[in-house]
């Protein structure tokens, strides 16, 4: 069983739905209502049966009768459902399988070996060059 408040609240949430306001529009009308029952309160705290206040109070007593379940199960479990299904889709992308792992270590392997063969190439040719320097007839002539 939903207490007024709560009842208030699915109410007028789900009168906002059906109407199709967007989170902005139904903030302005949440301010609305909320600078409306200020208003209320400031012009007289024991004056509840002014036509004004009633209509106002019929007003929110008949968001909270059409309030549905349906639309406070769908805000309720919509987000958790969601946030479930993006775990589950993330868990299925990134699951490794043995296979994956084996195709890492060879690749690696591989790239370990194309590295070590171009540092001999480069010592190879660091030391013919250097090697080729040695030969070199002569010294300086002034």
């Amino acid at each position: 069983m939903l207490s007024p408040q709560e009842a208030f609240k699915l109410g007028f949430l789900s009168k906002c739905v059906e109407q199709g306001l967007t989170v902005s529009q139904m903030r302005a009308e949440v301010k609305k209502a909320s600078d409306e029952l200020d208003l209320i309160e400031k012009e007289a705290v024991f004056d509840w049966f002014q036509p004004e206040r009633r209509e106002v109070w019929d007003t929110i007593g008949n968001l909270a009768e059409t309030a549905g379940t349906g639309v406070l199960g769908a805000l309720a479990l919509g987000p958790p459902a969601a946030g479930a299904a993006a775990g589950i889709l993330h868990s299925q992308l990134s699951d490794v399988d043995e296979e994956d792992v084996e195709d890492v270590k060879k690749r690696e392997l591989v790239d370990e070996y194309l590295r070590q063969a171009e540092k001999l190439r480069q010592s190879a040719r660091m030391r013919e060059h250097r090697d080729s320097r040695k030969k070199r007839p002569g010294g300086l002539y002034l």
